[in-house]
C-alpha cells in the first residue's frame, strides 16, 4: 500500500512523544521482551555480520544484536528517539552506528551492504510497506534475511478504563487504515498506528522479492506470564507476529 507523503510525518510524530515512549520503554510496557528473542533466533547467528536495525527507535534492538556480535547500524526517522540510542552508545559503547534516514529508501545504505535487517515492532509504523520492503531488498546481499514482529493484527487492545479489559480492535480484519488505542499507557494510546491483516505484510514482502524458507519461517507468540497475569483472556488469543524472509542467493 503506498502513501503520498510517506515517511514524512513519521519522524515529526514519535519526535512529539519521545519521552513518553522512553518512559514506556523503561516501564516494560513494551513487548520487547517477546519480541526480541523472536527476532534474534529468526535471525540465527550474527557474530561478525553486518545487521540493519529498521526504525530502531531508542536502540533497544540494536544493543541486541551488538551484544549478539553483530555489526549493527540502526536508522530511524525520529531524532528525538535517536537521540537517546546515541546517549546510551556513548555511555556503554557497543560500536553500534545509529542514524537519522528513512526506512522507506534507506537512502544512507549503499546497495548489497548488509547480510541481515530486522525491524522490531516498527512495520506497523510504517506507512508505505511496499517502498520499505524493495528499499530493504536493495541493500540485502544475496541469501540475506530479514526478519520482523508486530503486535499480532488480530491481537485485541486494552482498554483505557484503567481496568485492562481486552476488547476488539475498532476495525474490520481486513481493513487497512490507522487507528488510535484508547489505553493511554500504551504507545498506540500515544499516537496512530497501522491495522493491516498479515496477508498484507506477507504479500508486500513477496511482490518485492523476498522469499519465506524453512525452517519455521513465521511465529504466532503468545503473551508472557507477566501480561497474562494482569490480561488473563490473553490466553485465547495471539500476541505478537514474527516472520523472516529471505533474498534469493
Amino acid at each position: 500500500m503506498r502513501v503520498a507523503g510517506a515517511g514524512a510525518g513519521a519522524g515529526a510524530r514519535y519526535d512529539a512523544i519521545a519521552e513518553r515512549y522512553v518512559a514506556l520503554v523503561a516501564s516494560h510496557s513494551i513487548p520487547h521482551d517477546t519480541a526480541i528473542p523472536a527476532l534474534l533466533d529468526l535471525l540465527g547467528p550474527v557474530a561478525g555480520r553486518p545487521v540493519l536495525d529498521l526504525a530502531c527507535g531508542t536502540g533497544q534492538l540494536s544493543r541486541a544484536l551488538a551484544a549478539a556480535g553483530a555489526q549493527v547500524v540502526g536508522i530511524d526517522l525520529s531524532a528525538g528517539l535517536l537521540h537517546h540510542a546515541w546517549e546510551q552508545e556513548r555511555a556503554a559503547p557497543l560500536g553500534i552506528a545509529s542514524r537519522r534516514d528513512d526506512a522507506q529508501c534507506l537512502g544512507s545504505l549503499p546497495d548489497a551492504s548488509v547480510d541481515a535487517a530486522a525491524c522490531c515492532l516498527g512495520l506497523t509504523d510504517i506507512d508505505d510497506l511496499d517502498a520499505l520492503y524493495h528499499a530493504v531488498a536493495r541493500v540485502l546481499r544475496p541469501g540475506g534475511v530479514l526478519a520482523f514482529c508486530i503486535n499480532h493484527p488480530a491481537a485485541p487492545a486494552t482498554s483505557g478504563d484503567g481496568t485492562l479489559t481486552l476488547q476488539p480492535v475498532p476495525i474490520p480484519y481486513l481493513r487497512q487504515r490507522r487507528w488510535r488505542s484508547g489505553n493511554p499507557a500504551s504507545v498506540r494510546g500515544l499516537l496512530p498506528t497501522w491495522h493491516r491483516p498479515l496477508a498484507v505484510y506477507l504479500n508486500a514482502a513477496l511482490a518485492a522479492g523476498l522469499w519465506l524458507t524453512p525452517p519455521e519461517p513465521l511465529r504466532e507468540l503468545p503473551a508472557p506470564a507477566h501480561v497474562l497475569a494482569r490480561s488473563p483472556a490473553y490466553r485465547q488469543h495471539p500476541y505478537l507476529f514474527a516472520a523472516r524472509l529471505r533474498k534469493p542467493a
